[in-house]
């Protein structure tokens, strides 16, 4: 067997399964998108406050940077060499003031330190700070950025099942004695089964063992708390946290991510997280539209209570099929190939939602993830629902 037939063999292996993936062009606007001529309702952004139709948003921006002065659409070096732009140094400082209100009262306040993604943060974090001597347990169901920084450090580490704090407290009870440092790592909103992790409780077992606490808050920030700074602000317990990353590619429609830590973490990973150091730093007009964007998001509270109403309307229509009680919301299928049919079947009632299958999700699991947005009305919810309905009821799916 040659070269060609084993890769066109390994593509009509998962063209059999309903396991092949390709990639569809789509011009995103709020609540629509516009895929192959057909202007769809869009369930598969992660632009959870519809900034991307806000087009006075980006002219505002843009007529506000036209006499920025200097060169803004690209960095040109690593930010450790020649990349690190003033936008860098005030967006950072803009998060610092921005979460400084959710430390305790003459406490630290915490530095920010900006990465190009959250899969730069998630997969560099946790090698750049824990070694042999450390132990990391994280949530089962965290994400690949995260699985990918545990394969990647020289730490041991285990994994305690989905939310279950009674198992993570056992491992703590058992372990955390042996270890130099222990450190725990969840997501505050997990994006395939779209529930919360529980917090405050998490905050309770790191001060009893003595542990840093680690809190991914990708799919929360924008979303959560009163100035939509995440879960962390919602529940109350961000001075706890001594790792928070935030992700903007999501609700804050911009790109790259943040890191909220003390000035020592900070220091350690501008001198040993890899994804940081190793990279070409982001355009700082990227940097700029994420602070002009976040500004405004952290007003944004009727978008916020609009999304939330939302929620609570298509879960209601569509019942418990739906899994979580985020603006995510997932509806398990089952088999891969099952879950691309009503994928289709929904493209062609005008719903964009594609399937979620493994190895994002476990095999027998297959999904659609419809993820809600404020620029839709009851009116897109509606049709959602029923053409979800018909799509599971004309495949016998449940």
């Amino acid at each position: 067997m040659n070269e060609a037939e084993f890769l066109r063999g390994q593509i009509d292996a998962l063209r059999s399964s309903g396991m092949l993936r390709g990639l569809r062009g789509g011009d995103v606007s709020g609540a629509r998108i516009r895929v192959d001529g057909r202007e769809l309702l869009n369930f598969a952004s992660n632009d959870y406050l519809a900034i991307s139709a806000r087009h006075d948003w980006q002219a505002e921006f843009l007529e506000s940077v036209a006499d920025a002065g200097g060169f803004i659409m690209g960095a040109c070096s690593s930010r450790l060499l020649g990349g690190n732009g003033r936008a860098f140094g005030e967006l950072e400082e803009f998060f610092e003031d921005a979460y400084a209100p959710l430390c305790a009262p003459g406490g630290e306040k915490k530095r920010c330190l900006v990465f190009n993604s959250g899969y730069h943060a998630n997969s560099g974090i946790l090698p750049a700070l824990f070694g042999p001597e450390d132990l990391v347990v994280c949530d089962r169901l965290v994400h690949a950025s995260i699985v990918d920084g545990l394969m990647l450090g020289r730490f041991k580490w285990a994994r305690f099942p989905h939310n279950d704090l009674g198992a993570l407290e056992e491992i703590l009870s058992r372990r955390a004695g042996s270890f130099r440092r222990v450190c725990i790592v969840t997501e505050s909103v997990f994006s395939m089964d779209a529930d919360r992790a529980d917090l405050r409780t998490l905050a309770e077992l790191k001060n009893r063992y003595g542990a840093f606490l680690y809190v991914d808050e990708a799919h929360a920030v924008g979303v959560f708390g009163a100035r939509g700074l995440g879960l962390c602000e919602e529940e109350q317990v961000f001075d706890d946290v001594d790792i928070f990353v935030g992700t903007l590619g999501k609700a804050v429609a911009s790109s790259g991510a943040y890191a909220m830590c003390s000035e020592d973490v900070r220091t350690l990973l501008i001198n040993r997280c890899r994804p940081f150091i190793f990279t070409t730093a982001a355009p700082p007009i990227s940097q700029l539209w994420t602070r002009f964007s976040f500004s405004k998001i952290m007003e944004a509270n009727s978008l916020r209570l609009k999304l939330k109403n939302l929620c609570g309307v298509f879960r209601g229509a569509i019942g418990d099929a739906a899994l979580g009680d985020t603006q995510i919301v997932p509806v398990v299928i089952g088999q891969a190939s099952v879950a691309t049919e009503v994928s289709e079947a929904l493209f062609e009632a005008g719903i964009y939602a594609p399937a979620v299958r493994p190895p994002t999700v476990p095999k027998g699991m297959s999904r659609i993830r419809f993820s809600l947005n404020a620029g839709m009305d009851c009116g897109d919810i509606e049709a959602a629902a029923a053409a979800l309905k018909f799509a599971l009821g004309k495949r016998g799916a449940k």
